[in-house]
C-alpha cells in the first residue's frame, strides 16, 4: 500500500491479481487518491461487486456525477427507490437515462409518475407513456394541464381519440384553447349539430367554424 501510495495508482498495474481484488486493500488505495484512476485496475469481479453496493455507487456517483451509474449493477439501475433518489439532486430527465428498460416502462406507466415526468420534463415525453395511459380518459385530460391539447389528442390511442373528438364538452375547450382548425378533429356527428356548431362559433372569429360544418347540416 506504502508503495502504491509513493508510486502512484499507475502502479496498480504491477500489483499482483490477489491485491487488486482485495476490496480493503483497492478501497485503501482510492481514499489515497480521490482524483480517481485507482479502480480501472481493479479485477473484474471486485468492480462488479463494488457497483452493486448501493452505498459504494452512492458515494461515486456524489463524487463524480451521474456517469458513474453505468457502470452500476442492473439490479441497481433497475430498483425504482434507489434510481429515483437521485432525482432529488438532478434533473429527473438524467436519472431516467440510467434508468434500465424494465423499470423505464415501468414509470411511463405509472399514471401519478407520469404526470411528474410530464411536469418536470415537457409534453414531448407524452408519447412515450404507455399504450394503457394513452388509453385512459382521465389520465390524458390530467395530461392536459401541463400538455398542448394538440399532443394530447395526438398521443393518445386511436380509440381514445374517437371518443374525445366525439364529446361536446371537450371539442368546446379545444377549439377555444386551439382555435377553429381543432374542428377538422370532431366527429362527423358534433359537425352535424347545429346547437354545438353554433356554440363553438363564438369561440372564432366570423365564418372559421362553418368551413368546417357538415354537408348534411
Amino acid at each position: 500500500l506504502k508503495v502504491v501510495q509513493q508510486a502512484g495508482p499507475a502502479h496498480l498495474a504491477s500489483v499482483s491479481v490477489n491485491l487488486r481484488g482485495d476490496k480493503d486493500f483497492m478501497l485503501a488505495v482510492a481514499a489515497a487518491f480521490p482524483q480517481g484512476g485507482v479502480l480501472c485496475h481493479a479485477t473484474r469481479e471486485l468492480r462488479a461487486a463494488l457497483y452493486a453496493d448501493r452505498t459504494f455507487v452512492l458515494k461515486q456517483v456524489h463524487y463524480w456525477g451521474l456517469p458513474e451509474l453505468l457502470h452500476a449493477s442492473l439490479d441497481l439501475r433497475n430498483d425504482r427507490e434507489f434510481m429515483l433518489a437521485f432525482a432529488t439532486h438532478y434533473p429527473l430527465a438524467e436519472v431516467l437515462r440510467y434508468t434500465v428498460d424494465q423499470l423505464r416502462a415501468q414509470l411511463y406507466g405509472d399514471h401519478s409518475f407520469m404526470l411528474r415526468i410530464l411536469e418536470e420534463i415537457g409534453a414531448t415525453e407524452l408519447e412515450h407513456a404507455s399504450e394503457e395511459l394513452r388509453g385512459s380518459r382521465d389520465f390524458m385530460l390530467a395530461a392536459e394541464a401541463c400538455c398542448p391539447l394538440q399532443e394530447v389528442l395526438r398521443c393518445c390511442t386511436l380509440e381514445l381519440r374517437s371518443v374525445l373528438c366525439g364529446d361536446h364538452t371537450f371539442m368546446l375547450k379545444a377549439v377555444k384553447e386551439a382555435g377553429a382548425s381543432m374542428l377538422v378533429n370532431a366527429s362527423s356527428a358534433l359537425r352535424a349539430d347545429l346547437g354545438f356548431m353554433i356554440k363553438v362559433s363564438g369561440y372564432c372569429p366570423a365564418g372559421e367554424a362553418l368551413q368546417f360544418i357538415s354537408e348534411d347540416l
